[in-house]
């Protein structure tokens, strides 16, 4: 999954959605549901939804992080994919996250090795419109007990 949304061109018309959990299923899912679908999708996922009734574009990741799904965002524009979005402006090497890389093995989310561009981390959720990304999470992983 790859896209790139432009805010200054203008509102896309209807419900878009991609990914790879059963698309259908998900669409009627998000009609009926929105935002309260999330935690009924079993499984790994990456999806992306135009959200028509908030005029804005939402980005979904797994609650466990199975599926990646990065963003990079400038201005009124998004570009997203389950890799680091291409013509989205990536920045330089983040030496923070080249640091991280070298103590720990990995990238800890929401970071990436590229100053621009930037994870949604397991179990959390993207909205992108004209007020900008507002991120935030849609799972709380229980306690045990």
């Amino acid at each position: 999954m790859n896209g790139h949304v432009d805010l200054a061109r203008g509102f896309p018309e209807g419900l878009a959605l991609a990914g790879e959990a059963a698309a259908d299923e998900v669409q009627r899912l998000w009609a009926e549901h929105r935002e309260d679908a999330l935690p009924r999708i079993r499984g790994a996922f990456a999806l992306a939804v135009w959200d028509e009734q908030a005029r804005s574009l939402v980005l979904a990741r797994d609650a466990l992080g199975a599926k990646p799904l990065y963003y990079c965002a400038s201005g009124s524009q998004l570009w997203f994919g389950t890799r680091v979005p291409k013509g989205g402006p990536r920045g330089q090497i983040d030496r923070a996250a080249l640091s991280d890389y070298l103590e720990l093995g990995y990238v800890p989310a929401p970071a990436t090795a590229w100053s621009g561009v930037r994870k949604v981390p397991p179990g959390h959720l993207l909205r992108f419109g004209p007020g900008g990304v507002e991120v935030r999470r849609w799972f709380e992983m229980p306690v045990p007990g």
